[in-house]
């Protein structure tokens, strides 16, 4: 599955909200940020993971987060 958040994405961690559950969006049209889906759907806060391109072997967080599909948090656990 091709991404459009960075070109080595390794993974999704999902953002918990303040009481421990993944933060989602019930229901958003937004495509998704990661697949570019257009069908509506929940959204989930997650923070993308890559590997450095400077330094393959190491791991960088992107900054910010993105609300992503129910399909990409499941493709990139």
């Amino acid at each position: 599955m091709s991404n459009l958040l960075h070109p080595k994405l390794e993974r999704l961690e999902v953002v918990a909200d303040k009481d421990g559950w993944a933060s989602r969006d019930e229901f958003s049209w937004r495509p998704c940020p990661c697949c570019g889906d257009h069908l509506g759907g929940e959204r989930y806060e997650v923070k993308a993971i890559y590997y450095n391109r400077k330094s393959p072997s190491t791991i960088s967080v992107m900054r910010g987060s993105f609300w992503v599909c129910n399909d990409c948090v499941y493709e990139y656990q």
